[in-house]
């Protein structure tokens, strides 16, 4: 019977030891794990996507979705109906994809990799794409560039 208890003790206190240690983990500790080839972290894919000229974004989400929120001037081509629309990626300019969380975009990017080993920068965003912030420095960027315009014709 002390056995048993000694045993159940280690048990819980080794349980309790991981449980604490995971709980507080510091927040960077995921950055430890590999990355998968081709992968960005949305805050990464913000700034490649806002210092990256001519980049094709390919939504690969459902239609539905796309319409209600996309990247201002994004290719909707849903996993779907990839097979038989690739040749409408470019091979000429990076490549970015996206679906609602990663999940697809991981799919996704090898099949891309495989069938059209012309595109050389081909990435994806892992996680919920930026929207928002994406959208809004768009918005601003070609008010400023309206305003500059507006200024020369003065």
């Amino acid at each position: 019977m002390l056995k048993v208890l000694k045993t159940r003790n280690i048990v819980l206190a080794v349980f309790l030891a991981v449980g604490t240690a995971l709980a507080f983990a510091p927040a960077h500790a995921a950055d430890a794990v590999e990355k998968v080839p081709g992968s960005m972290t949305p805050a990464e894919a913000l700034e490649y996507m806002k210092n990256t000229p001519n980049l094709y974004i390919l939504d690969a989400r459902p239609a539905e979705m796309h319409k209600q929120i996309s990247f201002v001037r994004s290719h909707n081509i849903p996993v779907a109906e990839l097979p038989g629309r690739m040749a409408e990626i470019p091979k000429d300019v990076p490549v970015m994809i996206h679906c609602r969380l990663g999940v697809n975009s991981r799919k996704v990017y090898p099949m891309i990799k495989e069938a059209r080993p012309d595109i050389e920068a081909l990435s994806f965003i892992d996680g919920e794409p930026p929207f928002e912030a994406y959208n809004t420095w768009k918005a601003e960027k070609k008010a400023m560039k309206k305003k500059d315009q507006k200024n020369k014709k003065k």
